[in-house]
């Protein structure tokens, strides 16, 4: 099987950018160099047990018992550069330069907002076997 590309998707392109078993690996990497913190494993077992592994940062805010869709935003795309990192994956850049880590983790419609002004980001489907695998969910 021949690794997913690295090339920057769009922020709504589901293509892979890891396997499940890269995923793992990525992960256990970043637990063990950086930590994942009770916060960072309630973000993803908040994106797991959501419908179609679908939040928004307010959402996820309120799933993972967070303070604010600000803290959600922050800390979600911490823990996606770190895994980004890991795995060599360099996102798709935002229009006024700056990276969209959160496509480490996941992919979602820049253009859509929900009723709340915010849009759904969808966990990648090979990070959530690679969680399922793991049993961290």
């Amino acid at each position: 099987m021949n690794p997913p590309s690295t090339a920057p998707p769009g922020p709504d392109d589901p293509a892979p950018i890891a396997t499940a078993e890269q995923f793992a690996g990525a992960l256990l990497r970043v637990r063990d160099r950086d930590g994942i913190s009770h916060k960072e494993l309630d973000i993803l077992r908040a994106f797991y047990h959501a419908p179609d592994h679908a939040l928004t940062a307010l959402k996820l805010a309120q799933a993972a018992n967070l303070a604010s869709w600000q803290e959600a935003n922050l800390r979600f795309g911490t823990l996606a550069r770190s895994i980004g990192e890991v795995l060599h994956f360099t996102p798709s850049t935002r229009p006024e330069g700056t990276l969209r880590w959160w496509q480490s983790l996941a992919h979602g419609a820049a253009d859509y907002e929900d009723e709340t002004g915010h849009f759904p980001w969808t966990l990648r489907p090979e990070l959530v076997r690679a969680l399922q695998t793991m049993k961290w969910v």
